[in-house]
């Protein structure tokens, strides 16, 4: 909250390169502790920036998000069209992660069976977090992470456990260590 009104304070002061950096940790904090619709607000800033090369990578990244924000706030309807929107997108890029294509391969599964039972969903995200140790062994990957912790998330829908409890115990292991 102090952050958003540090924003406010100084919009027109901060370049938007800054801007988006702040928008784009905002969405992920507030998707960490499960508030979607306002993390949702954050990446449409991002993605309804008009320069598509202002930082690329925020930008590539809040399209993925916005994919798990919509299927979490069950928009179904519109989370069919964003991920063929991102096909798209990609088939114009020169490169891109084995993990977003992987992302977007799972969510579209997930989106087909539009959660009719949570059973099957968590066989899928199974299947998911099997399918994305394999794809981290590639240390290049691992720079997915940097961005959102895909794996947290993954392993919050398989054990029922918000993803903040996760990153607790996950990073307070690391900063022991």
């Amino acid at each position: 909250i102090e952050i958003e009104k540090a924003l406010a304070t100084y919009q027109g002061k901060i370049n938007k390169e800054e801007e988006l950096v702040f928008y784009y940790n905002i969405a992920i904090m507030n998707t960490y502790f499960g508030d979607y619709k306002k993390a949702q607000h954050y990446i449409s800033l991002i993605l309804s920036e008009g320069n598509n090369l202002l930082r690329e990578d925020l930008q590539s990244f809040s399209r993925i998000i916005n994919i798990g924000l919509n299927y979490e706030l069950s928009n179904f309807k519109q989370l069919g069209y964003i991920i063929s929107t991102i096909k798209n997108y990609y088939k114009s890029q020169i490169s891109y992660f084995k993990t977003e294509k992987l992302i977007l391969s799972y969510f579209e599964k997930l989106s087909e069976i539009k959660v009719r039972s949570k059973e099957h969903e968590k066989e899928i995200f199974i299947s998911f977090k099997k399918d994305l140790e394999e794809v981290m062994k590639d240390p290049h990957e691992k720079n997915v992470s940097f961005y959102f912790d895909i794996e947290v998330y993954i392993d919050s829908k398989i054990s029922q456990t918000p993803m903040h409890q996760l990153m607790k115990t996950k990073y307070t292991k690391a900063w022991l260590n």
